[in-house]
């Protein structure tokens, strides 16, 4: 299974920005989960007049550095899932 250690590093230091439905497809979340980690401030985000909140990819990876029981939760909750669906084991991922 992928650790959030390997996940983190998908997201550099760049300067590049994601609308909350971009970073919520790309966590594998409801967007509203993403409004839920703003509105906690556990997500820095600036709100835009025309495209919603902008999320820089640095508070994406602070998220995940700092509140990685947020995502793990959720990816721990879908793997449980995939398990009782298939009625099997998921698939392992690369090792840490």
């Amino acid at each position: 299974m992928y650790s959030v250690g390997q996940f983190v590093m998908g997201f550099g230091a760049g300067g590049e920005r994601y609308r909350c439905a971009e970073l919520a497809r790309m966590l594998g979340v409801h967007p509203t989960t993403v409004l839920r980690w703003i509105h906690k401030g556990w997500l820095t985000a600036a709100e835009s007049t025309n495209r919603g909140w902008l999320i820089r990819r640095r508070a994406v990876r602070r998220l995940l550095v700092d509140y990685p029981s947020a995502v793990t939760t959720i990816m721990e909750a879908r793997v449980r899932m995939w398990q009782r669906y298939h009625g099997q084991p998921t698939p392992a991922g690369p090792s840490e």
